[in-house]
């Protein structure tokens, strides 16, 4: 029984860590699930796949971990955000998806079993697709980061999604936004991260912001 209780003690500790991992990678981006979410959700598929086999003489425990699938699909429906015609949270959608196919492998079987190591082996892929491959995507699309700061009143908060719109038909893309209340909440600041094509002149983008009149301040970083 102590044998048995320190493996799944240790299954446990393994995906609060893989989970963290990757969770870590999305939290330092600004996405919607961070490091907490994707520990809980390995640590939650780990647990769940402890317990259900323990049910094997009663029930069939594929049954049981097929419905992890099923909650994760709720679950990072609520990580996909529509922004007028912009759709967001897809990519960390399919990172908690993941993360739960990796807390699966953790607690499949009674020891830490081959699938503990794959489960690793998938961390260090998915870490590495999410790090690197945006940054290859640009280099491949000639485009460059940007970051933007946009202050305006919080009743007239509209003029970001035209604003937007704008900018986008120009041929920008946009990778993050976020708003902060200020003022005692009268005003919001808004924190947009666009990618730039190499060959848009920046000035095109600034006069395009700029010509707005409801916008108190702008920053361009």
């Amino acid at each position: 029984m102590t044998a048995n209780l320190l493996i799944m003690t240790i299954k446990l500790i393994l995906a609060i860590i893989l989970g963290g991992v990757i969770g870590y990678e999305r939290e330092r981006n600004e996405h919607p699930a961070g490091i907490r979410t994707h520990m809980l959700v390995c640590l939650g598929a780990t647990l769940i796949m402890i317990i259900s086999q323990s049910f094997s003489d009663q029930s069939d425990p594929a049954r049981i971990a097929a419905q992890i699938v099923t909650g994760i699909g709720f679950l990072g429906a609520g990580t996909i955000l529509h922004q007028g015609s912009i759709v967001r949270g897809l990519t960390t959608a399919a990172s908690l998806w993941v993360v739960a196919g990796i807390g699966m492998a953790i607690g499949v079987g009674i020891g830490l079993t081959i699938y503990a190591w794959l489960a690793v082996i998938a961390t260090v892929l998915v870490f590495a697709t999410l790090a690197s491959i945006k940054h290859i995507e640009l280099q491949l699309g000639n485009h460059y980061t940007q970051d933007v700061y946009i202050n305006v009143l919080n009743k007239k908060s509209y003029v970001i999604i035209d604003l937007l719109d704008q900018i986008q038909s120009l041929g920008v893309k946009l990778d993050y936004m976020k708003s902060t209340p200020i003022d005692g909440g009268s005003i919001k600041q808004w924190h947009i991260r666009i990618f730039i094509p190499s060959h848009l002149k920046e000035s095109d983008i600034i006069e395009t912001i700029t010509s707005s009149t409801d916008i108190i301040k702008f920053e361009w970083e």
